[in-house]
């Protein structure tokens, strides 16, 4: 099953993914809010520059296991075929 939708918007599948659990147990309540906001979207803009990409790599998680995950998920080609 493809956890993406196009080559704009993701699966916000994908996230959960690349959490590093301990990383989360340890963040703030206000982020931990923030960050199940974003995946009960069910899908996510993960295009360069969007706001919901730099509140994951930059607030919810600016550093550590989670964010290198996140940054190599932003940095492959998603799946799937282009979009026309």
């Amino acid at each position: 099953m493809s956890t993406t939708i196009s080559w704009k918007y993701w699966n916000t599948a994908r996230i959960i993914e690349c959490l590093d659990f301990t990383e989360y147990l340890s963040l703030s309540s206000n982020n931990k809010d923030l960050l199940k906001a974003i995946i009960s979207a069910g899908t996510f803009d993960a295009r360069p520059g969007s706001e919901i990409r730099e509140l994951l790599t930059d607030v919810i998680f600016p550093s550590g296991t989670t964010h290198d995950n996140l940054v190599i998920l932003f940095t492959a080609p998603p799946e799937g075929p282009p979009e026309e």
